[in-house]
Formats: structure tokens, sequence, C-alpha cells
């Protein structure tokens, strides 16, 4: 099945501690694809996933942490691709917002981001 998702038509939704995110690609069984944006000082907790992540910085700035050890300062253009199983958090310590695109593989986390406009619990 071939899908276009025109620009600003993806589904809303509401992440981790209130990040905006669009889901793009939601469908297909073997990945997700979207966009989050982080305001200023806004970070995610610790999480595990249980499939693939990829993330490119369309925007800004951002910091990466890796099992509480491995820190990983990122600007637009920069990718980085986190195995299934690896504990991580992303911070934005800037003091404007950043944007990145996430790929998951296969599709699944993009199920637990809320509508926006409500809260995701963090996990």
């Amino acid at each position: 099945m071939v899908k276009v998702v025109k620009k600003g038509s993806g589904r809303r939704a509401t992440g981790p501690n209130g990040t905006d995110v669009e889901i793009l690609v939601q469908d297909a069984d073997n990945l997700s694809f979207g966009k989050i944006t982080f305001n200023p000082g806004q970070k995610t907790e610790n999480h595990t996933r249980e499939v693939d992540e990829t993330l490119y910085i369309l925007s800004g700035q951002t910091r990466v942490v890796v099992a509480d050890k491995e820190t990983y300062d990122l600007e637009e253009g920069d990718c980085i691709y986190l195995p299934a199983g690896i504990t991580h958090r992303h911070e934005n310590n800037s003091e404007s917002k950043f944007t990145q695109i996430w790929i998951f593989a296969p599709a699944g986390p993009e199920k637990t981001f809320l509508p926006a406009g409500r809260q995701v619990t963090p996990r």
C-alpha cells in the first residue's frame, strides 16, 4: 500500500513530557516514521525500546545519554542509531527548540503517543 502524507497532515500527538509529535507513517508493519519537537529544557526519562530506533536531527541541538554513561551531543544533520534494548534518554539543554525525525523498526512505540494535548506518563 502506497501512502502519501502531505506537509502538516500527519497525526498530531503528545510524546513524553509534553513533546510535540507528528506521526507520518504508522500503518506499515516494518517501521514507523515521524518527527518530534522538544522545547528548551524538555527531556525524556530513561527508557528502553523493544525495537530499533534511528534519529536524525532536523534543527537545533540535543543530547542523547545512553545507559547513563555515554553522552552524544548532536546537532542539525547528525544521526544516531539505537539498537533495541538500549536504555537512553533525550535532553534539550539549549535555549531553543530542537526537532528530530524518528524511525522505529519494526513499528510499535508510536502507539504510546497520545492524541495532541494529552500527556504521556513516562515509563
